[in-house]
């Protein structure tokens, strides 16, 4: 179901996800990769939710761009963005999507439902902010998976996020800026603990056999993301070892 503007689906566009409770300098992402779009011509694409997705949106409108709103819910109770965005739909700017009954409410399913046409409507993916589960975390996954273009803004040490751990796993950096910032220790991350884990070491070890710049206990928390990883307790000390395949187990026996 849809209302407005039906050209904006074969546009070049581009989707800006993340957090509904994102930081300040998350939201500032979200600005400036908006207005960029803008001066690219390219469509934004936005799930309307709080936070990231909002402010997409907003910002988007603010410089006179074009923007997909792709609805959580169905699309006759959407009256409120109807009145709210009457003369950006009726322009032009704007074309509002549903896939769901037309009266549908909002649900928590209907939201995480709704995350893949997000993704699947935008040639290009930004990330402001990740957690590692929930909807952006599996849509980015998902994404890099099946070699989509995707696109991280890299996180400082202080931030709680896994940000910087989709860049390991293959997304491209950005800085705050919305430019590419080629960040080696990050983008070589996955391949370096690889070639060095060939036995089991400690997070302390692997610092600094791979001169990892990085504090130990954030290290900690990023290898144990990490697919090919599993722990054990040796001496009251967390070790980590890669895993051993099924094959491998076989071959052994």
């Amino acid at each position: 179901y849809v209302k407005g503007n039906k050209n904006l689906l074969k546009e070049p566009s581009i989707a800006i996800v993340g957090s509904r409770k994102a930081t300040d300098v998350s939201l500032k992402f979200t600005k400036n990769v908006a207005q960029n779009a803008v001066k690219n011509f390219e469509v934004v694409v936005s799930g309307f939710a709080k936070g990231v997705d909002r402010t997409s949106l907003e910002e988007t409108l603010k410089v006179h761009g074009r923007s997909i709103i792709v609805l959580p819910q169905g699309i006759m109770t959407f009256a409120s963005g109807f009145k709210k965005y009457y003369s950006q739909i009726i322009d032009g700017d704007i074309l509002v999507v549903s896939t769901y009954h037309p009266r549908a409410p909002w649900s928590v399913g209907l939201a995480m439902g709704r995350n893949v046409y997000i993704y699947g409507l935008a040639e290009k993916i930004f990330v402001a902010e990740s957690d590692s589960k929930g909807g952006t975390w599996s849509g980015v996954i998902d994404g890099l998976k099946k070699g989509r273009e995707v696109y991280v803004r890299v996180a400082d040490e202080n931030e709680d996020n896994a940000n910087n751990l989709l860049i390991m796993k293959g997304a491209i950096p950005l800085d705050n800026n919305g430019k590419v910032e080629h960040h080696e220790e990050l983008e070589n991350f996955e391949a370096k603990v690889k070639s060095i884990l060939t036995s089991p070491l400690s997070a302390q070890e692997i610092k600094e056999k791979a001169q990892f710049d990085i504090d130990t206990r954030k290290l900690s928390k990023l290898l144990y993301e990490l697919s090919f990883i599993t722990t054990e307790k040796k001496n009251g000390k967390k070790i980590f070892k890669p895993k051993v395949s099924k094959e491998s187990q076989l071959s052994c026996l």
